[in-house]
């Protein structure tokens, strides 16, 4: 039998992965979680003990940490944003895990329909943003399939070197490299998808 979390170990879940996201020195798995956060602290802030408390009865532990974490990639660490739709954006973020291998295919084809040539997808022209980084700023292929992508071939140091104007790439750069010790990913699987796609 699963143990529910006391309301004060989901902050500790909430805390923990907020530094993990927002922070390039601390990983939540290397650290198992842990942070300075104080009890007494906490329960004297009765404003946000209670959503904390709704939470230990909706979700196991391992939940605790996807539905943090699907809500932390959207860019809402404030708990008070989380409060208005998590539930949704953590049931979506399920949808498209659940999915990832055929959206990512779809995805795929999304990015060739932009260029001629698969490579054209990371080419940076006077300082521009790629095209493959364009697609992901405008939500036309997923954060996962993006990640998984670079975890393939790697361009992100192409894009730290090039991309000197774009003020945004940074953040996402330490988001997505956060967000990818979260997804269990068979790169070999995922490699073999993009071959087919390109006829390798």
């Amino acid at each position: 039998m699963i143990k529910m979390a006391s309301s004060f170990e989901v902050y500790q879940i909430y805390m923990g992965l907020k530094l993990h996201f927002t922070s390039e020195n601390y990983d939540y798995f290397k650290y198992g979680g842990k942070t300075r956060v104080n009890i007494d602290k906490f329960y004297q802030r009765r404003n946000i003990v209670h959503f904390f408390e709704k939470l230990k009865t909706k979700y196991k532990p391992q939940q605790l940490i996807e539905y943090f974490a699907s809500n932390f990639i959207l860019g809402k660490t404030d708990i008070f944003l989380i409060g208005e739709d998590g539930d949704d954006v953590y049931t979506e973020w399920k949808r498209r895990i659940q999915s990832m291998a055929y959206i990512f295919q779809q995805d795929i084809n999304i990015l060739l329909s932009k260029v001629d040539h698969f490579d054209d997808l990371f080419k940076i022209d006077d300082g521009r943003n790629p095209v493959i980084l364009k697609s992901y700023y405008h939500d036309d292929i997923t954060i996962e399939t993006f990640v998984i992508l670079q975890n393939i071939l790697g361009f992100f140091k192409q894009f730290d070197s090039e991309l000197n104007d774009d003020i945004v790439w940074p953040d996402k750069k330490l988001l997505c490299s956060k967000y990818s010790t979260f997804l269990n990913m068979d790169t070999k699987k995922y490699l073999k998808i993009l071959k087919e796609n390109l006829n390798l």
